[in-house]
């Protein structure tokens, strides 16, 4: 018998000799001691690749971590075997979730920036656009009412003229006071069926308020959001919110009055929302009342825009 070199050993001999390898160990394993590897193993013997050298020193190898540092502004719970990796975070009070960072909370009253951010304050080299009001359906009240062209100005307009004053398709007829916070509550919806009414006959003269915010751009505005016919005529849902937001909206239109703001007028406003047939509703700022009337009447208009 010629028997195969072994330089790991012997695997298997002849069976007619016992002292020659007929074959031989394809690696050291067999002489390797593996290191116990609770964790799993970061180095094996390179002679010997299904035995552990050298063990983790703890399951961080097999975490996956949350994010990979923790932010400012946020508290952060780390695996109990491996205090390196975070499981979980949240932002600290004031604070709300932006990717992986903590950023300021919108609060009613911050103010809308032209770029689509939203601060509490004024920010250098930005210009503002609009101011929150109502941070659940993220709402935001032009700093300006406007004119029946679109421009910023003062000047109060028709809901809709004509004889029949029209009942547009497709917009609820709300006539329960106690449900318009609930009843034709989208004034963006809302503003698009009154557009589309000029055009399905639904009207027979002209829609002055839902047309003027339809025209409405801000300057300063840089991003597709604020864009001319991204403005709506406010529900009374969101009149109802702006005016118990009022003393909020005031400040900081004050505050941005170097941007041409003006704060809201102790006056009646055009809201989106129907009555029935030639009337509408509107709300006064100056003590909450709502009134619905017929659409020829002249009143204020505020643009809103979701941010």
């Amino acid at each position: 018998r010629t028997a195969v070199q072994t330089p790991y050993g012997c695997e298997k001999y002849f069976a007619d000799c016992s002292s020659k390898c007929e074959k031989a160990y394809s690696d050291n394993c067999r002489n390797r001691n593996a290191v116990s590897a609770p964790y799993g193993c970061q180095q094996v013997y390179g002679d010997c690749q299904s035995k552990c050298e050298v063990a983790y020193p703890d399951n961080c190898h097999n975490r996956t971590a949350a994010i990979a540092s923790c932010p400012a502004n946020a508290t952060c719970a780390y695996f109990s075997d491996c205090s390196a990796k975070i499981q979980s975070w949240t932002c600290n009070s004031g604070y709300e979730k932006s990717g992986n960072s903590c950023i300021a909370a919108v609060r009613v009253g911050s103010i809308l920036y032209g770029d689509g951010t939203v601060a509490s304050g004024l920010v250098t080299g930005k210009t503002p656009i609009g101011i929150v009001f109502d941070t659940e359906n993220r709402l935001a009240v032009a700093l300006t009412d406007i004119n029946s062209s679109g421009s910023a100005g003062s000047s109060s307009m028709y809901w809709a003229s004509g004889f029949s004053h029209c009942d547009v398709v497709n917009l609820s007829n709300c006539t329960n006071e106690s449900s318009l916070t609930s009843c034709g509550g989208d004034g963006q919806a809302n503003t698009n069926a009154i557009l589309a009414a000029s055009g399905n006959g639904s009207c027979d003269g002209t829609i002055p308020a839902a047309t003027a915010v339809n025209n409405y751009e801000p300057s300063g505005c840089n991003k597709d959001f604020c864009k001319k016919r991204k403005w709506f005529l406010p529900s009374m849902r969101d009149l109802i919110t702006l005016y118990n937001a009022r003393s909020y909206v005031n400040a900081s239109l004050s505050l941005t009055a170097s941007s041409g703001a003006k704060t809201l007028m102790e006056n009646y406003y055009w809201s989106s929302t129907e009555c029935g047939n030639g009337i509408a509703w509107s709300l006064s700022l100056s003590n909450g009342f709502k009134n619905s009337i017929h659409k020829n009447f002249k009143y204020y208009v505020r643009p809103v825009v979701k941010y």
